[in-house]
């Protein structure tokens, strides 16, 4: 009787701190295509989020296009929770033509290019609970760039399988 009252006690109190089914996520899992990594961007930050490696066959072979990240963080000034869409893409692209986004057959979206380094080209966009609704129920992002000064558009498609589940996992 008071092994069965000692579980029930623990049961409750996980239940209480949420910690029920709910483990928080380890680097290098997976939900679905998209994956959980963290990294250090200073001496005391880490930074955790979804990634997705978008491969582009070329002619020798399949190479990554696009690396894109999603991540949660609290936002000091209005007391919420943001989620951030980050794509980096190769050198090259055409800065003042934007990258734009769309969620299926959706509205587009702009992300804002931030910088450019030896890595490649991010741009990012804070996702409003609209758009964030609509890439929990979405199948697939689009993301487009142009590459040079008249050169082509290219648009990357990238998956969303996953997605709802990596985003609850992120709190």
């Amino acid at each position: 009787m008071k092994r069965l009252l000692a579980t029930l006690l623990v049961a409750a109190t996980m239940a209480m701190t949420g910690t029920v089914g709910a483990q928080a996520p380890k680097v290098g899992d997976k939900f679905g295509d998209w994956n959980f990594n963290c990294r250090a961007v200073g001496q005391d930050t880490t930074v955790c989020g979804l990634y997705q490696i978008v491969l582009w066959e070329t002619e020798s072979g399949k190479s990554p296009i696009m690396n894109l990240t999603i991540r949660r963080f609290d936002d000091t000034k209005t007391k919420t929770r943001r989620t951030v869409l980050a794509a980096l893409m190769p050198l090259g692209i055409f800065l003042p033509a934007g990258v734009a986004a769309r969620i299926d057959k959706g509205e587009q979206f702009a992300l804002v290019p931030q910088t450019c380094s030896k890595n490649g080209c991010e741009a990012a966009v804070v996702l409003n609970d609209k758009t964030l609704a609509t890439l929990k129920a979405g199948k697939e992002l689009f993301v487009g760039f142009q590459v040079g000064l008249g050169g082509k558009v290219v648009t990357v498609s990238v998956s969303l399988a996953g997605i709802t589940k990596g985003l609850t996992a992120l709190k």
